[in-house]
């Protein structure tokens, strides 16, 4: 499959740290493009720009860039760092209220990846905090997060009704432009035909530092095993999020040795998602460089179809795929009891609350 030089240069710099290798490559390519428009561009849309900037004071090469992108890729760093400081001020607070409110919780991808693994809060790009608490700490951690001014698209009671109707998350909540999503689960039982056991994440659950503050996190297969089937499920569905296959490549840094491999093969064939998550390694191994022994990569590449492959290097070049919820709406009316309570969800899906409107399109003028 031919990979252009464009898409060659995104997918070499995708690792924090890529080596001597890595970085010879990376000088390599650098000479050999010609529109630093188009490059820069993919860069800042794939999440991809920060981690390049990051390499510059190892490379030989950059002066090669002209200035104007140079400035424009730094630029990103920059704003990504400082949006990045928000959502830890937030998360900060946050961590240490639902302490004090004895609620457990779990911060999941990009708010526990960005500080523990990219190590540079500059480096990875999210949008929003996503946060896994146990399904009897629902209504609490919702009503603690209404009294500290963050603002549900819906109301909080309607939210509350959900958790019958095979809820995954909640809908957001918004203060000051920091998105908080609460998660009881990972996967909808009744679309996923995996079985991520919310039970068993948490009996795997570790702790380590974060924010300065010791937090319960996901055990690091799991946590693979969860950004490998949240991509997937992105891949397939046309809403593509880059930073899974950045999380990937730069969470398989951490497998290094046997001993790991037969955990993360042990935990997938549990949770019966040994097919997908193996697919994602063995194309971060084919084309983004990723840390995955032969034996492994033998073992399970005859799981990646070509149309896989071909998707990624569609989505590198900007595609952006149809993707309808209508199939997962009909699945939660059914599970929704009794018939009040469907329409009253039927209603919400058809006329979305103004205040998820805003939210969802960015809305600057409210009355608009």
């Amino acid at each position: 499959m031919k990979i252009s030089v464009e898409n060659q240069l995104l997918l070499a710099c995708m690792k924090i740290h890529p080596g001597v290798e890595g970085l010879e490559k990376i000088n390599e390519l650098i000479p050999k493009i010609k529109d630093w428009d188009l490059v820069s561009l993919k860069m800042f849309e794939r999440g991809i720009a920060p981690l390049f900037y990051n390499k510059w004071s190892l490379l030989s090469s950059i002066h090669l860039i002209p200035i104007v992108y140079q400035e424009r890729i730094k630029n990103t760093y920059y704003k990504t760092l400082s949006r990045n400081m928000v959502f830890y001020k937030a998360f900060s607070g946050l961590a240490n209220e639902f302490t004090l409110q004895n609620i457990t919780f779990i911060p999941l991808k990009g708010i526990y990846l960005t500080e523990w693994m990219y190590g540079d809060i500059g480096l990875r790009q999210f949008s929003d905090m996503d946060i896994l608490i146990q399904q009897e700490d629902a209504k609490k951690a919702l009503l603690l997060l209404e009294s500290l001014g963050y603002k549900s698209i819906e109301s909080i009671d309607s939210q509350i009704e959900r958790i019958n109707a095979d809820l995954v998350h909640f809908r957001p909540m918004v203060k000051n432009g920091v998105s908080v999503e609460v998660h009881i689960r990972l996967l909808n039982k009744v679309r996923d035909r995996h079985n991520i056991l919310p039970e068993k994440l948490w009996e795997s659950s570790e702790f380590t530092q974060l924010s300065n503050q010791t937090i319960r996190v996901l055990w690091l297969h799991d946590l693979l095993i969860h950004i490998s089937l949240h991509l997937h499920k992105h891949m397939l569905s046309g809403t593509m999020q880059f930073t899974g296959w950045l999380d990937i490549v730069n969470l398989l840094e951490k497998y290094t040795s046997a001993e790991d491999w037969n955990k993360l093969r042990e935990r997938s064939e549990l949770f019966c998602c040994q097919n997908v998550v193996f697919s994602q390694i063995v194309l971060a191994r084919e084309f983004m460089q990723a840390n995955v022994p032969e034996d492994i990569y033998n073992e399970y590449k005859h799981l990646l179809k070509n149309d896989f492959r071909k998707l990624l290097f569609k989505y590198l070049d900007g595609y952006k795929g149809f993707y309808s919820k209508d199939k997962g709406h009909l699945n939660t009316l059914k599970k929704i009891k009794p018939f009040t309570k469907k329409i009253s969800y039927l209603l919400d899906v058809v006329f979305p609350p103004k205040l998820y409107m805003i939210y969802k399109y960015q809305i600057s003028n409210e009355y608009l």
